[in-house]
């Protein structure tokens, strides 16, 4: 062994400086060790919890488990029940659960599923000439029909006013004044927000009397958005090649949904704005053709229809000039 020894002893001697480096390593790693040692303690705890709700969980009987099909049935019976209890129509439940599951019929929110018709400005709010001339149209169109834009907000003459403010202050900011398109631009901002406020009172116009719209939209000098979608009319009048005839064509999804078994549809019109109602045959189908109508007039046209679940609203009247 001694010539072994003999041999290890100068390894000895090289590894002794690493044992003294090694010595602070093992001192730092002692804390390292009982940080360890807690967080295997942890998730022992841990692990026995979520050990104890999956026990729990797998011995719930399967009659405790709520079931989607029969909670959205439960919550449509109690509505229906509570329709027909109380005489009218409630507002449905609603959600992904409970979408298009109601018979529309009984439903007053039906005419929801309808596109909405939305006016915008469409104009560039940094640029005097285009908002210049989308105050003029609104100033034009809502001056020729008080009645219907009886409100504006704000009104008119204050519209005018600082339409005049950003006329004059964009005369002086083209002569190139020192701060004269700055106060150019204070003015116009003031002048688009004007034009954004009365886009949004001739907005709750349009959502009133959805039927007229496009009318109101457009006649008061708005435009109307262009819709990606396309919707089919709750009730479309078309005028015939004879004259005093017109056809009716009514969104028979919208009135009583895509299931809806044996329909009747009703048809009505009026010479004179609803005081004068006159039916006209029902029919299976979800068109009719009415004939000997007055010419010259402007006559509306609405529907409804009968299925087992009872007699829907009537629709909102829809006009035309009869030739």
């Amino acid at each position: 062994m001694e010539p072994f020894e003999e041999v290890m002893e100068p390894f000895e001697e090289v590894m002794e400086p690493f044992e003294e480096v090694m010595e602070p390593v093992e001192e730092v790693m002692e804390p390292v060790e009982e940080v360890m040692d807690a967080t295997e303690e942890v998730m022992d705890a841990t692990e026995a919890i979520l050990l104890e709700n999956v026990t729990r969980w797998a011995s719930t009987s399967r009659s405790q488990v709520p079931r989607k099909k029969s909670w959205r049935r439960s919550v449509h019976s109690r509505w229906l029940r509570t329709v027909h209890s109380e005489g009218g129509a409630s507002r449905p439940p609603t959600g992904p659960e409970t979408r298009g599951r109601i018979p529309s019929i009984l439903c007053p929110h039906a005419r929801k599923a309808m596109n909405r018709i939305r006016c915008i400005a469409r104009m560039n709010p940094k640029s005097a000439v285009s908002v210049l001339a989308r105050v003029y149209a609104i100033n034009t169109g809502m001056g020729k029909a008080p009645a219907v834009y009886s409100a504006p907000v704000p009104p008119l003459t204050t519209l005018m006013a600082q339409a005049a403010k950003v006329s004059t202050a964009q005369q002086l900011a083209a002569t190139r004044a020192p701060g004269a398109a700055a106060a150019r631009d204070v003015q116009l901002a003031v002048l688009a927000g004007m034009v954004e406020t009365e886009c949004s009172y001739t907005q709750t116009l349009c959502d009133a009397a959805p039927d007229q719209a496009v009318a109101i939209a457009e006649g008061g000098g708005f435009v109307v958005a262009a819709s990606s979608a396309r919707y089919k009319a709750l009730l479309k009048v078309v005028l015939a090649t004879a004259p005093g005839t017109v056809h009716l064509d009514a969104n028979a999804t919208v009135l009583a949904g895509k299931k809806r078994g044996q329909t009747c549809f009703h048809w009505e019109w009026t010479p004179d704005g609803g005081k004068t109602v006159i039916s006209a045959p029902s029919t299976p189908h979800a068109k009719t053709t009415i004939a000997s109508l007055p010419p010259l007039t402007t006559v509306g046209f609405r529907v409804n229809m009968t299925n087992r679940k009872g007699t829907g609203e009537w629709s909102q009247w829809v006009t035309i000039l009869i030739h």
